[in-house]
């Protein structure tokens, strides 16, 4: 699973998320509601025709990742939203989607070497 710059792919919640959020990278999930594969549309025709990524729904929490021309819907943790132009849930008042004009600093979030996960499932892959 491929997630936007900064989150990782959370097999058990089946959602990117911050590392600070998946378990599996030593994180501690919030609470939130995700719906899972089975309770997600079928056949939605969202990313037909379109190429492989991420776009946003409107100004959400939301948002599709595009791949082969099936849609997956996706969700940002806490209350950020999904910014289609710097790739990455921000804040509302950040959100170009939501009408704001992006993050105050944007920046690649890199793991700080220092990190250890306490399950090696994340160790040595991409976001």
């Amino acid at each position: 699973q491929s997630c936007p710059a900064g989150t990782f792919f959370d097999v058990a919640r089946e959602k990117c998320d911050f590392v600070s959020e998946v378990v599996a990278c030593g994180g501690s999930p919030s609470s939130s509601t995700t719906l899972a594969p089975q309770d997600q549309p079928e056949n939605d025709p969202f990313c037909v025709g379109k190429s492989d990524g991420y776009y946003a729904l409107n100004c959400s929490s939301k948002y599709y990742s595009c791949m082969i021309d099936i849609s997956f819907v996706m969700s940002c943790s806490g209350d950020l939203f999904y910014d289609d132009k710097f790739q990455q849930c921000l804040t509302r008042e950040e959100a170009t989607t939501c009408g704001g004009k992006g993050p105050n600093t944007y920046t690649t979030v890199v793991p700080q070497s220092d990190f250890v996960a306490s399950d090696p499932f994340c160790q040595g892959k991409t976001d």
